[in-house]
């Protein structure tokens, strides 16, 4: 009754108060799933159409009056901006895999059997990889991560290439990701490749933690803005200690000979203190008014373009109880195919978690892909590999879409930090961004809060117009090749101190829900 009602109400509108009407209906319809009483929706939607239509119209507007009037939309100039290699890694210094693993890059798919046991003297083919105790391994030696605003090799490029911004991998991904979020307006995976069980019951979208507000800190110097990633909670750190143990374990085993690993990083063997390890290797970018960092583990020389990252994976039973991950090591991967206990349990829960991280990652490295090992702390139970193409048709539909998203959203960061450091200029920030969802009237936003170093907390809201080949789109969207897109953003500073602490606490019960148990279930 109440979606007959919606079609009686829009029929007297003009055309385009009609065809707006019909597609908010159907975002509506579509996303009753996370509404079950839409009817509020519809009631909300029909008062929003009626105040446009006859109102001030404003929504139905071409975007070139909506920027005339001075509404405060702006045309997001992207000015062709290519990636531009600042410096490359010297690839005699970047390791190649070991054990004979090279052939997973050429694999197409999950390479589940047989896994690598590196625990034989021989380095021979067994069913399981033995993982050594992280409490046995020697992490002094290791070379320390290096923040962007303690890189000297990126802060040099920066000032030599008159930029204004620098950041690494590690720091801009997340944040990537959230812009890409409010651009797309939050659209579904693409995960046609796996089996259509997914697809009938469990979700296509991204997971609440990847979805979770984010938080960076500018560090200025000299002229160079650096993003560095914000320091985590004690307890977080405590938390994900054995994943963040086991990445850099991992990849020193797939990448030596068992018998170098063995004496050169186990504490038995090598009790030394201090960094002994040469410098990670690096690829320099620069993109607009940014110079970004990626650090390179891997290359192979038939790859083109050759260098590769290095992933390491805990299986679901192990990301569900990491404060209690030792009474869960004897669970492990029954099969390729399946919901659960497989391979493609793993993958699907690492498009809609991780993916988006790695396209990033590897755009900014110039990587061909990702290799990705899965384990339970103890075994790696096997590996596969995944190329930059493969992903951004999962996360961005196209390739197209992928590098488009990738330049705007870039853009989208720049605008947003030129904003804040010409009204607050040579100060150092903590800045949070929380993307809001799209709901039946309104596109997806974003909230970006500013904590200077008096204590103050200033707060923007960006929204974006898209207008696709002449057309104002609204709810998730794609582009193929061919078509012509303009970007039209409004941030907009409020100054009300209530409304800023209303989504401030907003922003913060999406953090806490992030780290319940419920939504470590919803991550799966």
């Amino acid at each position: 009754m109440i979606k007959l009602s919606f079609y009686r109400h829009i029929s007297n509108f003009p055309k385009r108060g009609k065809i707006l009407g019909k597609s908010i209906l159907r975002t509506v319809h579509n996303t009753r799933i996370i509404d079950p009483n839409p009817i509020g929706s519809y009631r909300k939607a029909i008062k929003e159409i009626t105040f446009c239509v006859q109102g001030q119209q404003k929504k139905f507007k071409e975007p070139e009056k909506i920027v005339a009037q001075g509404n405060g939309y702006k045309l997001l100039i992207l000015d062709n901006e290519k990636e531009v290699v600042l410096k490359g890694p010297d690839l005699s210094k970047v390791p190649q895999l070991a054990h004979g693993l090279e052939s997973v890059l050429f694999s197409k798919g999950n390479v589940f059997s047989p896994s690598l046991d590196l625990s034989a003297g021989s380095g021979g083919i067994l069913p399981g990889a033995y993982i050594h105790p992280p409490s046995t391994v020697n992490y002094d030696i290791m070379a320390p991560f290096i923040p962007s605003s303690q890189d000297t090799t990126l802060l040099k490029l920066c000032r030599e290439h008159q930029c204004k911004y620098v950041g690494s991998t590690s720091s801009l991904t997340e944040i990537l990701s959230q812009f890409y979020f409010l651009f797309s307006n939050h659209k579904l995976l693409n995960l046609g490749m796996i089996s259509s069980i997914f697809h009938r019951s469990l979700s296509k979208s991204f997971t609440r933690t990847a979805l979770a507000p984010k938080s960076i800190c500018l560090h200025y110097k000299d002229g160079v803005y650096a993003v560095d990633a914000r320091k985590p909670p004690d307890s977080e750190v405590l938390d994900n200690q054995i994943l963040l143990d086991m990445g850099r374990i991992i990849e020193k085993l797939l990448t030596l000979p068992t018998d170098k690993f063995e004496s050169q990083y186990l504490l038995a063997n090598n009790p030394a203190t201090g960094p002994r390890d040469v410098e990670e290797c690096y690829h320099y970018m620069k993109k607009g008014n940014f110079v970004m960092r990626a650090q390179i583990d891997c290359h192979h020389p038939e790859l083109d373009p050759p260098t590769f990252d290095i992933k390491s994976r805990a299986i679901v039973s192990i990301r569900l109880n990491m404060k209690e991950y030792q009474q869960f090591t004897s669970k492990g991967l029954q099969s390729l195919s399946g919901r659960d206990s497989s391979f493609e349990r793993e993958f699907y829960d690492m498009a809609r978690a991780a993916f988006i991280k790695y396209c990033f990652q590897a755009r900014i490295g110039h990587m061909h892909g990702i290799f990705i090992a899965l384990h339970n702390t103890e075994v790696m139970y096997g590996f596969e590999y995944i190329t930059l193409s493969e992903l951004e048709r999962i996360i961005f539909h196209t390739n197209i879409m992928a590098q488009v998203s990738f330049d705007v959203t870039v853009k989208l960061w720049s605008v947003v930090l030129d904003e804040i450091t010409q009204t607050f200029p040579e100060e150092s920030f903590t800045i949070h961004l929380n993307t809001i969802r799209p709901s039946a009237v309104a596109n997806s936003s974003m909230q970006i809060f500013i904590e200077r170093a008096s204590g103050e907390i200033v707060f923007y809201n960006l929204k974006l117009m898209r207008v696709l080949n002449g057309q104002v789109v609204s709810g998730p969207w794609a582009m193929k090749s061919g078509d012509n897109l303009e970007v039209y953003y409004l941030l907009k500073r409020e100054f009300n101190e209530h409304i800023i602490k209303s989504r401030l606490e907003e922003m913060t019960r999406r953090i806490v829900q992030k780290t319940s148990k419920s939504d470590q279930e919803e991550v799966l």
